[in-house]
C-alpha cells in the first residue's frame, strides 16, 4: 500500500473553502474533502478535530481575506472608505455567497464554536469603526458601523433572495442607500 499522500495546512482550506463554495455549508463534511484532495478522511484529523474544526479552519480565512479586501480600501475621505468598504464587503458576497454566509449569517448548528464570535471580528470591523469615528464621533462610532453594516447584510441578502420584486434599477438603488446611511451618519455628527 503505498504511502499517504501529506496534505498542507493551505491545501486542506483550499480545497474547504472550495467545497463550501459548491455545495454551500452542508456539503462542507471531512469525507467531501478529502476526496477533494485524493485522500482518506482520517488524514485530515492531523489538521482538525472534526468538522466544527473544518468549519472555523475555513471562516478564520474567510475574515482574513474579508479584512484583507477591507484593508485594500485606501481612501483618505472617511464618506469615501465607508462607501469603499461597503462596496468590497458587497463584492465579496457576490463572489463568495456561502463564505459570506459562513461569516455574516447564523448558523443553525447551536454548538459553542459558532456562537462565540470569531477573534477577527474586532480586526475586521476596525477600518469601519475608525471611518464612522470620523463622521460621527467616537460616541456614536459603533452605532454608526452597526447601523452601516446592518442596512448592508439587509441589502445584500435581500439582493441575493430576489426580494426586491418592485423592479427598478437595483444598483442605483444600493447607491442610494449606501450614500444616504453615510448622510445620516455624518449629519448625526453635527447635530
Amino acid at each position: 500500500m503505498p504511502a499517504p499522500t501529506k496534505v498542507r495546512s493551505d491545501e486542506l482550506i483550499a480545497a474547504a473553502s472550495a467545497q463550501l463554495e459548491e455545495g454551500g455549508l452542508a456539503s462542507l463534511t471531512m469525507a467531501a474533502v478529502a476526496t477533494r484532495l485524493g485522500v482518506r478522511a482520517p488524514s485530515l484529523y492531523k489538521h482538525v478535530r472534526d468538522r466544527d474544526g473544518l468549519i472555523a479552519l475555513v471562516r478564520s480565512q474567510a475574515f482574513s481575506e474579508l479584512s484583507a479586501a477591507l484593508l485594500a480600501v485606501q481612501e483618505t475621505d472617511a464618506r469615501q472608505r465607508i462607501a469603499g468598504f461597503a462596496d468590497a464587503t458587497r463584492a465579496f458576497a457576490d463572489e463568495r455567497p456561502h463564505t459570506y454566509d459562513l461569516i455574516f449569517r447564523p448558523i443553525s448548528d447551536p454548538t459553542e464554536a459558532h456562537r462565540t464570535p470569531h477573534p477577527a471580528t474586532a480586526s475586521t470591523a476596525a477600518p469601519l469603526l475608525s471611518a464612522c469615528a470620523e463622521l460621527a464621533g467616537d460616541e456614536d462610532a459603533l452605532h454608526a458601523a452597526r447601523t452601516v453594516t446592518s442596512w448592508l447584510f439587509g441589502f445584500i441578502s435581500r439582493a441575493r433572495a430576489d426580494g426586491f420584486a418592485l423592479g427598478g434599477d437595483l444598483e442605483a438603488a444600493y447607491r442610494y442607500g449606501r450614500e444616504r446611511i453615510i448622510d445620516a451618519i455624518t449629519r448625526s455628527a453635527r447635530g
